[in-house]
């Protein structure tokens, strides 16, 4: 449980969130933070990435994908917590560049079978805009 306890740890460090500006009330949200990943079970695989388990199982999402650690602990740490607004940083270079070439779909067909093209599965990104346009098509 410990190497679970500082992964989460670092996620929780890397995000801007609204704790108390108290260190010692500040420790203790983290830590209770940390305290419910206790209900889970944890394998860690051979490339060192934590799979969650829960009743035995592999925690899966509703597209039958693994529930990616970082992403879990970052979810679970909105539900208490706001996140604080990021700092401006000056430069519209900043921007992350979208390929240009990915298109979202507009009809739940086409949406399925980008959803089991390799392409696009293997790319967190455009899977993601696949699902948020699933979710919206589904309405």
């Amino acid at each position: 449980m410990g190497v679970v306890r500082s992964r989460a740890r670092r996620v929780l460090d890397s995000m801007r969130l609204d704790f108390s500006k108290d260190a010692n009330r500040k420790a203790n949200q983290i830590n209770d933070l940390l305290d419910k990943l206790n209900k889970y079970d944890y394998q860690i695989d051979s490339n060192e990435q934590i799979l969650m388990m829960e009743n035995g199982k592999r925690m899966e999402d509703e597209f039958a994908r693994h529930v990616e650690f970082n992403d879990f602990v970052k979810k679970l740490a909105l539900e208490y917590y706001d996140e604080l607004e990021q700092d401006p940083k000056g430069s519209s270079g900043n921007k992350k560049a979208d390929d240009g070439n990915f298109v979202v779909p507009n009809n739940l067909d086409d949406v399925k079978k980008m959803l089991s093209d390799p392409k696009y599965y293997n790319d967190r990104d455009k899977n993601d805009k696949l699902i948020k346009r699933w979710k919206e098509l589904s309405k």
